[in-house]
C-alpha cells in the first residue's frame, strides 16, 4: 500500500506499473482509453453526445475545436500508456497489490465504463431521469 501512496503526478513515476500490477495498469489503461474517447467506452459517447449537441446548436466551430483539442489530449494519455506498459519497472520498486475494496471498486469502475459505452441507451435513462427531477 505504501507504494501507492508514494505515486507522484509525474509520468516517470507509472514506468513499468504492468510489471508491478497488471490490475492498476490494465485499469489506468482502460480510463485513459476512455478519456481519450475510444469507442466503446463511455467517454467516446461523451464526447459524441456533447459534440453533436454543439452541431445541434449551430456551433460547428465549437465542435471542431473539441475534436482538435481530443486529438491533442490522445498524445497525452497514450505516452502514459506507454510508460506504463513498455518501460521497464524501477529495479527498487515492489510489486503491488491494492486491497480486495480497491479492487472491487476498480472491477466496477471498469464494467461501468465498458457497459456505458456498450449500451448506450443508459443516456436516455439518464436525459428520463433528469427530466423527471426538473419535470420538463
Amino acid at each position: 500500500m505504501e507504494a501507492l501512496l508514494s505515486l507522484r503526478d509525474e509520468i516517470r513515476t507509472y514506468s513499468g506499473l504492468f510489471s508491478r500490477s497488471l490490475l492498476l495498469a490494465s485499469a489506468t489503461a482502460i480510463f485513459m482509453f476512455s478519456l481519450a474517447g475510444f469507442p466503446p467506452t463511455a467517454g467516446f459517447f461523451a464526447k459524441y453526445y456533447a459534440f453533436a449537441a454543439a452541431v445541434q446548436a449551430g456551433h460547428t466551430e465549437l465542435a471542431i475545436i473539441g475534436v482538435l483539442t481530443s486529438v491533442v489530449s490522445l498524445v497525452y494519455y497514450l505516452r502514459v500508456v506507454v510508460v506504463m506498459f513498455m518501460q521497464p519497472a524501477p529495479a527498487s520498486e515492489t510489486v503491488v497489490r491494492p486491497p480486495w475494496s480497491s479492487q472491487l471498486a476498480m472491477a466496477a469502475s471498469v464494467a461501468g465504463t465498458f457497459v456505458v459505452g456498450i449500451v448506450p441507451w443508459f443516456y436516455n435513462l439518464a436525459v428520463q431521469a433528469v427530466q423527471s427531477v426538473f419535470h420538463y
